[in-house]
C-alpha cells in the first residue's frame, strides 16, 4: 500500500522513497530498523488526521510535500530525545512504536521544549513502559491514551497521563523478548545504571549476553565493544581487572556462575535488579506502592 502513495508533483516521488531516506538518517541512532509504517504513522498529524482513526488508503491523494522538511526534523528530534534522555540506544529497545508516534506529535508542536516538559515526557515514557499501557492494542485504549497525551501537548494538562501509584512486580517471571515492555524496561534500567560509570556518548548497544534457557535476571546488555569479551572472560574464570558493579554483578555471583550454580546466581542478581528498577522508577518521579528496602 505504501508503494502506491505519491506526492502531487511532476516527479511523482514515492512517499516510500522519502521514508527510506528518513530511516537512513536514523542509522547513527540505530533506529534505521523501524518499519516504514512506523514512520508513516508519524505523518498523519501534519494533515490533521489520526493514524489510529484513518485508514492508510485515505493518504493516497494527500500531498505531504509542504510538510516533509518539518516531518524529518521532528522525527529526528523525537529519536534524539529517546536516545539521549531515555537511553533507548536502538529501536530494539523501544517498548512500543506507539510511544514514538505520540512523542513525535509533541515535537511537532514544541520545537524547543522546556526542561520540565522533557522531564514529563521521560516520566510518561517509563510509566507507560512499566505499566505496559499499550499492550492492549484495542482502538478504544489507543484512542484514550493518545487523546489524553494530546491534552498535554496542547497545554490543557500539566501531565501526559493520569498517573496512579505503580504496583511493583517483585519477580522476573516473564518470557524475555526484545521490543516488549518488561524486557525493554529491564535493559533500559541497566543502561541507566551503566552510564554512572561510562558516559552515554561512548555507548553502543550491541545485543545482550544470555545463557542457555536464559532467565530475564541473567540478561546483561552489551553496551561497549569490549563488553562481549570482558563478560566472556569474567564468566570463564579468567582474571579481569574490571568493575563488576557496572554489570550489576558481584564477585560472589561470578563464583556461582563458574561453579555452575545458575539458580543461586539468578536469585542474587534478581535482588539487585529489583532494587535497581525501584530506584529507577523513583528517579523518574514515579510513585511505587512498595517502599525501597
Amino acid at each position: 500500500m505504501l508503494q502506491a502513495i505519491s506526492y502531487k508533483n511532476e516527479g511523482g516521488i514515492l512517499l516510500s522513497d522519502e521514508i527510506k531516506n528518513i530511516l537512513s538518517t536514523l542509522g547513527k541512532y540505530s533506529f534505521d530498523r523501524l518499519s516504514s509504517d512506523d514512520i508513516l504513522n508519524c505523518f498523519y498529524q501534519y494533515v490533521d488526521k489520526k493514524f489510529y482513526d484513518t485508514p492508510m488508503k485515505e493518504l493516497e491523494n494527500v500531498d505531504f510535500t509542504p510538510y516533509l522538511n518539518d516531518i524529518k526534523k521532528d522525527i529526528k528530534r523525537t529519536i534524539e530525545f529517546l536516545y539521549y534522555d531515555c537511553y533507548v540506544l536502538s529501536s530494539d529497545l523501544l517498548p512500543y512504536t506507539k510511544q514514538l508516534i505520540a512523542l513525535a506529535s509533541f515535537f511537532k508542536e514544541h520545537k524547543m521544549p522546556s526542561e520540565w516538559q522533557k522531564k514529563e515526557l521521560k516520566k510518561w515514557f517509563f510509566y507507560t513502559t512499566y505499566q505496559q499501557s499499550f499492550v492492549n492494542s484495542s482502538l478504544s485504549n489507543v484512542r484514550n491514551l493518545f487523546r489524553r497525551f494530546e491534552e498535554f501537548v496542547k497545554g490543557e494538562k500539566r501531565t501526559a497521563i493520569d498517573y496512579v501509584p505503580i504496583e511493583f512486580i517483585e519477580n522476573f517471571d516473564f518470557r524475555f523478548k526484545i521490543n516488549t515492555a518488561r524486557a525493554s524496561f529491564l535493559l533500559l534500567s541497566q543502561i541507566y545504571h551503566y552510564i554512572k560509570f561510562v558516559s552515554l556518548d561512548k555507548l553502543n548497544y550491541d545485543g545482550f549476553m544470555k545463557m542457555k534457557n536464559p532467565a530475564p535476571e541473567a540478561i546483561i546488555p552489551y553496551l561497549m565493544h569490549e563488553d562481549r569479551s570482558i563478560l566472556d572472560s569474567i564468566f570463564n574464570g579468567k582474571v579481569v581487572n574490571e568493575n563488576l558493579e557496572k554489570y550489576i554483578l558481584t564477585s560472589e555471583m561470578v563464583e556461582l556462575i563458574q561453579a555452575n550454580k545458575i539458580e543461586e546466581f539468578r536469585m542474587q542478581r534478581a535482588g539487585l535488579l529489583l532494587k535497581l528498577e525501584k530506584n529507577f522508577l523513583h528517579s523518574m518521579g514515579i510513585e511505587v506502592k512498595t517502599p525501597i528496602n
